[in-house]
């Protein structure tokens, strides 16, 4: 049998709204693979710890508003 490995991971992020339609963002995070007490030696073993950076460009698309959808 293959044990799971199991992770958790936590992050806060930002936006800077450039005008009303692009904005930026950046997101930090963390995350922390359990350890798993498995005989197959993995990465995780040895760097339980590891730092993520998402960031990017977003665009309001001003034709496409929410709305709701009654279900």
């Amino acid at each position: 049998s293959c044990p799971l490995q199991f992770s958790m991971t936590g992050s806060a992020g930002a936006e800077l709204k450039l005008d009303k339609s692009f904005s930026i963002y950046v997101e930090p995070g963390l995350v922390y693979h359990i350890d798993n007490h498995s005989s197959v030696s993995t990465f995780y073993q040895y760097r339980p710890l590891g730092f993520n950076l998402n960031m990017g460009l977003r665009f309001k698309l001003n034709n496409l508003k929410n709305r709701e959808t009654g279900l």
